[in-house]
């Protein structure tokens, strides 16, 4: 599992210890954030889950790549985004173009669905093909990279270098999704909120 925005390890804590239960063996929590990390670390360790749960300081499109050039992940069974929300999206793109979404296999969790660019997040998750191919074109994504472009952009580069490189790249418009929104209510009444479930179809 890896979730993308982990703040001060709340949700790495409850899915850590569930991952375990469930005979999990890695959750991967990127935090931008060095000081939240902090925390996150030292609330991890003790509540038990230092074995399980490790939390990577870094941009999180760049720590994906950098994941998945060092061979630590070739494919992601459970993904949570809840980190910056313009980010979902172009994140989503960056999973599907190193190839990390398996047929069948796995599962997008993203929170705070529901308003701003999560909406258009949401859209792409449901449109067909050929609007998935047209929301790319539109969005003026990198469609240059490959998965092995973009393994060679974070090897030889300063870090914001790369991260320049990568963090607008096409995705892959063949995946088919099946989504779920479960919404709610906030603490106000005008604050809406929801949680998307997607499966990664067969």
């Amino acid at each position: 599992m890896v979730e993308l925005g982990g703040y001060v390890g709340y949700s790495a804590i409850r899915f850590g210890d569930a991952l375990r239960r469930a005979g999990g063996k890695q959750y991967l929590s990127l935090e931008i954030n060095s000081d939240y990390a902090a925390v996150a670390g030292k609330l991890v360790e003790l509540a038990g889950l230092g074995d399980i749960v490790r939390i990577i300081v870094a941009p999180a499109h760049l720590t994906l790549v950098r994941l998945v050039h060092d061979k630590i992940i070739d494919h992601v069974e459970l993904l949570f985004l809840d980190h910056f929300k313009d980010r979902y999206l172009p994140d989503l793109w960056l999973v599907e173009r190193l190839g990390l979404l398996k047929r069948g296999v796995s599962t997008i969790v993203a929170d705070n669905i529901g308003r701003g660019p999560t909406l258009e997040y949401l859209a792409y998750l449901q449109a067909d093909t050929a609007d998935k191919r047209k929301k790319i074109e539109q969005s003026g994504a990198r469609v240059d990279l490959d998965r092995a472009e973009l393994l060679q952009a974070v090897r030889a580069k300063s870090e914001e270098a790369a991260v320049t490189a990568i963090e607008n790249v096409a995705g892959d418009p063949s995946l088919e999704y099946e989504t779920e929104l479960h919404e709610f209510t906030g603490r106000h009444p005008s604050h809406k909120d929801g949680v998307a479930i997607t499966e990664v179809k067969a």
